[in-house]
């Protein structure tokens, strides 16, 4: 008998299952998860009414993640990637490259792409997420500034009783002298100081998403690097 709490622990396993064969082809994925899908499920009804003990218990004896997934690509002939520090190197320039005039980003991305580490769906994340990282924040942020606006106002006309202008007299003040220019200044709307924020926050969202995925697969690389010496 399941309750939530065992069809979390099941739910976490599989999930944790799914990302460690994240490198492996989509069907060959989804096989090897109904697989054990099946397994685990078949296993919990012959336990009956199960605890969230009895059904960690059970996910052990089923293996770990890490292990199934190294099992599977040494069945498929898939090559070990072992990561190096050009990983680190490359997400630390995704996320701070581009204050380095953006060519530090730049070479972020050729790094990224270079990396046999990241699948091309990593890749492309890293690279048309946010491009420029954390430094596209900073750009936008200095977007809204004082608009000046100014305006010249002549001098008053002289004017005769029946309403008509009349001649200014030789020695007159040109009416140029005259004239007042008047400056004003105007900063962003309400509304846009609010969707420039929006987008400042979802540009810093964005980077951080994306260096940690980038950084969670490299993770699940070196475990997976690690599960294969030990069962060597």
């Amino acid at each position: 008998m399941s309750t939530d709490a065992t069809d979390r622990e099941v739910d976490r396993y599989l999930s944790n299952l799914n990302r460690s064969l994240s490198d492996l082809p989509h069907g060959k994925r989804q096989e090897i998860i109904e697989d054990i899908t099946e397994h685990i499920r078949l296993a919990l009804e012959e336990l009956g009414e199960s605890s969230v003990a009895q059904v960690r218990e059970v996910l052990d004896r089923v293996g770990d993640p890490d292990a199934i997934a190294a099992e599977a690509r040494s069945r498929l002939g898939i090559p070990q990637v072992r990561p190096t520090a050009l990983e680190p190197i490359a997400i630390a320039l995704l996320l701070f490259g581009g204050f380095l005039m953006g060519v530090g980003w730049l070479a972020g991305v050729v790094l990224l792409w270079m990396s046999p580490v990241w699948s091309r769906r990593h890749k492309l994340l890293g690279s048309l997420l946010v491009p420029g990282g954390l430094a596209s924040a900073l750009f936008v942020f200095a977007i809204p500034g004082q608009v000046s606006y100014c305006s010249t106002i002549s001098g008053p006309a002289t004017v005769q009783a029946s309403g008509s202008p009349v001649s200014p007299p030789p020695f007159a003040t040109p009416p140029s002298l005259n004239a007042v220019t008047q400056c004003a200044s105007s900063g962003p709307g309400t509304l846009t100081k609010l969707a420039l924020l929006a987008l400042i926050v979802l540009i810093v969202v964005g980077s951080t998403v994306s260096a940690v995925i980038l950084g969670r697969r490299v993770g699940q690389a070196r475990r997976a690097v690690d599960v294969s010496r030990r069962f060597a």
